[in-house]
Formats: C-alpha cells, sequence, structure tokens
C-alpha cells in the first residue's frame, strides 16, 4: 500500500532529477509550475561542482572551460549511476585517455590518487613474513608514472608516490628527461 506508493514516487522524482532533458512521463505539469525544475537543476549544478572540488587541479589547470570541456561531455557519456558522491567521476581519468591533452589526464590521475590515499583503508602491519608471503601495497600509497611533471607541466617521465601518513603527501621518486 502506502510503502509501495513511496517507493514508486522517489523512483520517480529520482528518474527526473537524473533526466538530462526533463522529458519524463507525468512530469510535464510539475515541470510547468517550477516545483521538480528547481531540484533537477540545483541537481546537476552540485553533481558539477562536486566533480570540480573531486579534481582540483584538473580544474586548475583546465579554467574556465572545465565544465564544457570535461563535466558536460563526461556526463553525456558517463551519466552518475550511484547515489554517492564519492563514487562520481571515478573513471574520469580512463573516460579522458584521447580526448584532451595527455597532461589533462595525467593530472586527473594525481588528482584521484590524492583523494584515494586519503580515504582507503589500512591493513594492519604484517607480524612476521613467511617464505612465499606476497608483498602488496597498502591501499592508500599509490605509485604513479607520468609523462609530464604534473605540477610544473614540464615535459620528462616521472615517477611519484602518493600516500597517507596523517595527510596526504607526495614524493617524486625519479625523473628522466
Amino acid at each position: 500500500g502506502y510503502l509501495v506508493m513511496v517507493k514508486r514516487t522517489q523512483a520517480w522524482f529520482g528518474g527526473i532529477l537524473e533526466s538530462k532533458n526533463l522529458k519524463n512521463e507525468g512530469a510535464e505539469k510539475w515541470i510547468r509550475k517550477g516545483s521538480i525544475a528547481i531540484y533537477h537543476e540545483q541537481y546537476w549544478l552540485k553533481l558539477r561542482s562536486h566533480l570540480k572540488d573531486a579534481y582540483p587541479k584538473l580544474s586548475k589547470l583546465i579554467g574556465d572551460e572545465f565544465d564544457e570541456k570535461i563535466t558536460l561531455p563526461y556526463f553525456d557519456e558517463r551519466p552518475p549511476t550511484s547515489w554517492s558522491l564519492y563514487e562520481l567521476g571515478e573513471d574520469l581519468p580512463e573516460w579522458m585517455v584521447g580526448k584532451g591533452p595527455l597532461l589533462w589526464n595525467e593530472v586527473a590521475t594525481l588528482d584521484r590518487a590524492f583523494r584515494k590515499a586519503f580515504v582507503s583503508k589500512e591493513f594492519p602491519p604484517m607480524k612476521q613474513m613467511l617464505e612465499g608471503t606476497k608483498l602488496v601495497l597498502q591501499p592508500f600509497v599509490h605509485l604513479l608514472h607520468f609523462r609530464n611533471q604534473p605540477f610544473t607541466h614540464e615535459a620528462l617521465d616521472f615517477y611519484m608516490v602518493v600516500y597517507r601518513q596523517g595527510e596526504t603527501k607526495w614524493k617524486e621518486i625519479g625523473k628522466e628527461p
């Protein structure tokens, strides 16, 4: 009864918010009144804002054209599939391959590594190492290789590690001109 009706209404409303063009059956009367249009617009503005926040170095590098060059094409091709903002843009670096300069992709990869290092769990320390033990990095440690230095944009092979030690940090571990 009532619970089924609430679930249907929530699914309908969520479908309207996620829709790009507000062409949802039964929504026209609400849109004309402006009720849902406001939520729809705010929903997409929040997603756009969050993507910029999740990729701050990339957003700064691209500047005012970030929405036009990244956000809008990305959402057109890969609309959000989760209600979790943390998962929004998780695959942005992979999506960017071939869609802009290599530097953009590398900076997006760096932004994602910083975000993951900040939130990833920590494995307990090993008490002893037995023969055949496979060593793996902690989930908050990310080894990265770039063709451009991501801070100066200098073209060179650049190796770095992003990790968490109280706070998220990075360290250069090598470069080759």
